[in-house]
């Protein structure tokens, strides 16, 4: 009688625990609209993003309408990159930095998509200055990078891999081949300890201009105006670092 009071108390547990888990699902869904931009409607209608979207609203509300794909090819490699501003009364608050991964197996919890957010609630755009805090979504929302900049100038760049914690966590989604490619090293991403990341691809970055000098924050206009300098060779670093 009592493993029957078990089985059917565990059974009971895993039907509620679907059904929540498909309301949320179906609660997310509702949310997100269709937009033109084919690559952008497959991403923002992916399980990944639907997975990181009540985490995103933490931060603001996401502008679906001035959400921008990129596709360049670096080597012989076709990479798919989004950008998707984030505001708070209309207003810029940061951004998701995302990279189609296609069927890579080496990010946690199944995703197919590295989503970074760039958080500028502390950051004036105006006189472009201020903190920047960058966060990968895909490994436990983990702040990776701390960046002061003043008059558009980086004065100093805080930036960390993965922690020690959250590299023994997912050490399953690693890729066992990392490293092993000139090509991976040549975009920061020679460390051989096989993170597939924004934390690993930024500390790589932050790493090179402390060497070489400070640099200018924002260098790039992909949506209204502002994004960061870094989000193409990030891209290609992480793209490239699940392909090798």
């Amino acid at each position: 009688m009592k493993k029957t009071y078990l089985f059917v108390n565990a059974t009971v547990i895993s039907i509620v625990v679907i059904l929540i888990l498909f309301s949320c699902n179906n609660d997310v869904s509702e949310n997100i609209p269709d937009v033109k931009d084919q690559e952008v409607n497959k991403f923002i209608h992916s399980n990944t993003f639907k997975s990181h979207y009540f985490e995103i609203l933490k931060y603001g509300e996401i502008d679906f309408d001035e959400i921008v794909s990129n596709t360049q090819t670096i080597l012989e490699y076709t990479i798919t990159s989004f950008v998707l501003p984030v505001k708070k009364n209309n207003k810029i608050v940061g951004y998701i930095e995302s990279v189609d991964l296609l069927n890579t197996k080496f990010l946690p919890n199944g995703d197919k998509y590295a989503m970074n957010y760039v958080d500028l609630s502390k950051f004036d755009i105006s006189s472009l200055s201020g903190e920047v805090k960058m966060i990968d979504l895909n490994y436990d929302s983990f702040t990776h990078s701390v960046i002061e900049v003043k008059d558009n100038v980086i004065e100093s760049w805080a930036s960390e891999g993965l922690s020690e914690e959250l590299s023994e966590k997912y050490e399953d989604c690693r890729n066992p081949n990392k490293g092993s490619s000139l090509r991976a090293a040549h975009l920061c991403d020679g460390n051989k300890n096989g993170d597939v990341s924004f934390a690993e691809c930024y500390k790589c970055l932050s790493d090179a201009i402390n060497d070489n000098g400070l640099a200018l924050f924002i260098c790039e206009i992909p949506v209204a105006g502002w994004a960061s300098c870094w989000t193409s060779k990030t891209g290609a670093c992480i793209y490239i670092s699940s392909a090798n």
